[in-house]
């Protein structure tokens, strides 16, 4: 198995983002299957880069979807529209694929698993010792796990990630959902 980015929907349609390491005369001999299944293949040298990478994706990915699970919590005790602040979400210069489709799911109360929560804290604590086997600091995962951890914990684990902004809603009094339109 290789390490890839993209959920269920990616890979059904091979728009997978693939990643692999190792002896580069295999790969350049499987790169033709590799394409087939994915829309980017990106060799990364030697054995266990790609799972280093795998791992630094799935960092990212946690801290986006927790700074999406508080921004839309932040948003919600404001008062703000939260219909209206998708429409930002969309355009602004930190927008990004996950972002949108998760934070449309939200507002639609969709927590479908694409990439079920209790599997992204299981990825946080791999992160973590990865990290602290590098001597790599990463702080910010440390409070997304406890969210996480907090999430799984209130029965949310096989929804989708995105069900840790939960653990935020419960803690801040609120639920995250769009205005019904008038």
């Amino acid at each position: 198995m290789h390490p890839s980015f993209g959920s269920k929907n990616e890979s059904a349609n091979a728009k997978l983002w693939i990643m692999a390491a190792g002896n580069k005369d295999i790969f350049e001999e499987v790169k033709p299957v590799l394409e087939h299944l994915g829309q980017t293949v990106h060799y990364f040298g030697k054995n266990g880069n790609a799972a280093a990478m795998k791992l630094v994706g799935n960092l990212i990915v946690a801290l986006e979807m927790e700074a999406l699970a508080e921004g839309f919590v932040l948003a919600q005790k404001a008062g703000l529209d939260l219909n209206t602040v998708m429409e930002v979400v969309k355009v602004a210069d930190f927008r990004s694929p996950l972002l949108v489709s998760n934070g449309q799911n939200i507002l639609k109360r969709d927590f479908s698993p694409s990439f079920a929560l209790k599997l992204m804290l299981k990825d946080a604590g791999l992160i973590e010792k990865f990290g602290e086997s590098l001597q790599s600091p990463i702080p910010a995962l440390r409070v997304v796990g406890k969210n996480l951890e907090s999430a799984v914990a209130l029965g949310f684990g096989k929804e989708n990630a995105s069900a840790v902004i939960k653990a935020l809603e419960k803690e801040a009094g609120v639920e995250v959902r769009a205005r019904a339109a008038s």
